[in-house]
Order: structure tokens, then C-alpha cells, then sequence
């Protein structure tokens, strides 16, 4: 799972600096990545964590492919919050305070930055 973990991430990270990709590939990216997270987690399966675990990693999928900055931080406060509850199950307290900060930044950058659009 780790490593699933880290494939995302590098993908995520490359697509993210790409400033134009179509949505086909970017929809691809997010049926392969969707669909092997749900398949390890179900090799894997540890109970309802597991189905918890699909939910944060397709929450964070769908924020890292939205083209609207203001989107991915919405998304992110979803992605960030699951995934806070799902660390503090796993007893994974370091894990938790990462995503708190994701959830704190994701926050922040709404009122500061998307809050002022709204006006």
C-alpha cells in the first residue's frame, strides 16, 4: 500500500505541473490509480478501514485532478478530514497531524484566497 501510495503521489505531482493535459488523460490516470487503490485494499481488505482507505484515496484523486484551484481545496478539506479519522483508527497519530495541516492549509487558502473572489 505504501507504494501505491508513492506511485500516486509522483503521478499526481507530475500532472499537477503540467499546465495543459486533456481530460481524457487526466480521467485515465484517475480510472487506473482508482482502480488499483481499490484493488490492493480489497487483496489487503482489513474491514471497514479498508473501505475507509478507498474513500480517502479517491477523495484525494478527485481533488488533484479538478483544474479549478478553488476546487481542489474544497475537495481537500473532505479528502484531508477522512483521512484524519481514518489515521487516528489506524493509530497512526503522525499520519493524522500530516492531514490536519493539509485540512488547516486547505482552510486557510479558501478564506484567504477564495473568499475574496466571492466578494
Amino acid at each position: 500500500m505504501i507504494g501505491m501510495g508513492f506511485v500516486r503521489s509522483v503521478v499526481l505531482l507530475i500532472l499537477s505541473y503540467k499546465t495543459k493535459i486533456s481530460g481524457s488523460i487526466k480521467w485515465s490516470v484517475f480510472a487506473i490509480l482508482g482502480v488499483s487503490l481499490a484493488a490492493l485494499n480489497i487483496i489487503f481488505w482489513e474491514g471497514y478501514l479498508s473501505l475507509l482507505s478507498i474513500a480517502v484515496g479517491m477523495a484525494f484523486l478527485t481533488a488533484f485532478i479538478q483544474s479549478k484551484p478553488a476546487n481542489v481545496r474544497r475537495v481537500s478539506i473532505l479528502a484531508a478530514s477522512l483521512a484524519i479519522v481514518f489515521y487516528i483508527l489506524s493509530f497512526l497519530p503522525v499520519n493524522a497531524f500530516i492531514n490536519l495541516s493539509v485540512l488547516i492549509s486547505s482552510i486557510v487558502g479558501l478564506a484567504r484566497l477564495d473568499r475574496k473572489k466571492l466578494k
